[in-house]
């Protein structure tokens, strides 16, 4: 039977021929290869520049100092003296603050009024919490354990995650800071050696991910035809 990482781009679901022959052209014509398809460029953000130094037409990366939060010194209040209302200083999330921005806000943040009269609705939208992550991690259609559990379908194994997993998963992922993207970092990083592992162990039909695998680096479960172990 041939290894995972052998099989052809084209064998997974969704990669027709057109996208197929453009993976082959990036250098990935395996599955393997695709895996370890790193991006082909960066953008370099490190170096900012003074705002006087700012060129027109071009992307600049300038740093600046927050000297003061208008939204929340709007919802404190800025009256002084007796009639001051007096409350005790309560740090509120990025989230409380951006839903109660008025136009006003943005004007006195530093955007002409001409412009801030041309936005019909202000939104926001509130960092992603762990029961978030989780339904991105299993409901879409191409969700990553999907993708993961067709890969797994290749080497005939049935591919399993716990809920507890899942919840690991989402939790390391809001550790890095970096949202849903941050989903895929740490799945690479935990699925990576044991679909490397796969293909040499004959006979596994089931492979069980729980919270272990992910927080400790724990091998998964692997149960067989007959019997069901913990690889060593």
């Amino acid at each position: 039977m041939a290894s995972l990482f052998e099989a052809d781009i084209a064998s997974l679901k969704g990669v027709g021929p057109k996208r197929a022959e453009l993976f082959r052209k990036l250098g990935a014509p395996t599955v393997g290869d695709l895996l370890r398809l790193y991006p082909r460029a960066y953008e370099d953000w490190r170096d900012a520049v003074p705002i006087r130094n700012t060129l027109l037409n071009e992307v600049n990366i300038v740093k600046g100092t927050v000297l003061r939060r208008p939204v929340e010194q709007r919802m404190r209040g800025g009256s002084m003296g007796f009639g001051a209302k007096v409350e005790t200083k309560k740090e509120r999330t990025l989230g409380e603050l951006l839903e109660q921005v008025h136009p006003a806000d943005l004007v006195q943040f530093g955007l002409i009024p001409e412009f801030v009269g041309r936005i019909p609705v202000l939104t926001h939208v509130d960092d992603l919490g762990e029961d978030d992550l989780v339904r991105i991690l299993t409901e879409p259609k191409n969700a990553l354990t999907r993708q993961y559990q067709k890969l797994f379908e290749l080497d005939n194994v049935t591919l399993r995650f716990t809920s507890d997993a899942l919840r690991a998963i989402a939790h390391r992922a809001i550790e890095r800071k970096t949202g849903a993207r941050g989903l895929r970092n740490v799945m690479e990083s935990v699925m990576l050696d044991i679909m490397y592992q796969l293909p040499s162990m004959p006979g596994v039909k089931e492979c069980v991910i729980n919270d272990a695998v992910i927080e400790k680096k724990a091998p998964p479960l692997y149960i067989y035809d007959t019997e069901a172990h913990i690889a060593s």
